[in-house]
């Protein structure tokens, strides 16, 4: 577990850049990415997120990424505006990626070249489907996984038990884990009926008395664990529900066959019913 993974978030309208260390579950986040704060002076902010929208003027090459509120509402029309990139349609996000995606993934190689676990996470099937067909040659070059985390509840979590559980080891039902932010909230993260909850908290201690893990913000730590998920624990996962509904569908076809055993006894129990009460009748 010694190895760190360079990882591309897409999922929720952005785009995020980050190492993860797995041996010492440590989120390293630099501001490599540029985004737009002002468009009429030009400035811009450092960043390790961005938005996955854009702003270009009708004669510019490149789209860039622009905070919301970048632009007065007056000049709006001045632009050519993409809110939403995965909510485009195909066509249109095929034309759309290498000028928008593109140069994102160019300055992350750029910086992170050297590290040869790559993980890119979405939540858009469609958008992945285009993703992947556009870059093709690119995320093999790269050697870049593309996955999408399955819905496990508040994904944190399993950042929070990765150091207490062994590989492919589920949390026990009702199994709970502290956190504190940077900004000193508190939560506690609980597993129950096969996904993570969280709620907020004042404690510092656990049940058990363990002291509370520590991480800079819950969107860093809701990363790592979706990060985690997809490496460690979402096949298992994934293996456990197909087991259930198996079950369940095995259940139901015998709850149908003694459906239609019933059905048939009452017909035949009402058919002799008819016959004797006109036979004596």
């Amino acid at each position: 577990m010694e190895e760190t993974h360079l990882i591309l978030d897409l999922r929720n309208s952005k785009y995020a850049a980050a190492l993860l260390t797995i041996s010492e579950l440590k989120w390293y986040a630099p501001s490599i990415l540029q985004v737009v704060k002002d468009w009429d002076t030009g400035a811009r902010d450092s960043a390790s997120v961005v938005p996955l929208s854009f702003r270009r003027r009708p004669k510019d090459r490149d789209w860039v990424p622009i905070q919301p509120g970048a632009i007065q509402a007056s000049h709006e029309g001045e632009f050519e505006v993409i809110h939403y990139l995965f909510d485009e349609p195909r066509d249109r996000l095929e034309e759309l990626l290498p000028r928008t995606l593109g140069p994102l993934l160019e300055r992350t190689f750029q910086q992170y070249d050297n590290v040869s676990h790559r993980l890119m996470l979405m939540d858009n099937a469609n958008a992945c489907d285009v993703l992947e067909s556009q870059f093709e040659r690119f995320i093999e070059q790269k050697n870049i996984r593309v996955s999408i985390p399955g819905d496990w509840g508040a994904l944190g979590g399993f950042a929070l038990a990765f150091r207490e559980l062994d590989a492919e080891q589920m949390p026990n039902e009702g199994s709970e884990w502290l956190c504190e932010f940077g900004d000193s909230t508190k939560r506690r993260y609980t597993w129950n009926d096969g996904q993570f909850t969280f709620e907020s908290v004042d404690t510092t201690r656990s049940a058990t008395g363990d002291p509370i893990s520590r991480w800079k913000s819950a969107e860093e730590l809701e990363r790592a664990g979706a990060v985690l998920l997809v490496l460690y624990w979402q096949d298992l996962l994934t293996e456990g529900v197909n087991q259930r509904i198996d079950v369940l569908r095995r259940q139901l076809e015998k709850d149908r066959h003694l459906l239609d055993r019933l059905r048939g006894a009452y017909e035949r129990l009402s058919a002799e019913s008819f016959v004797l009460r006109r036979q004596t009748a």
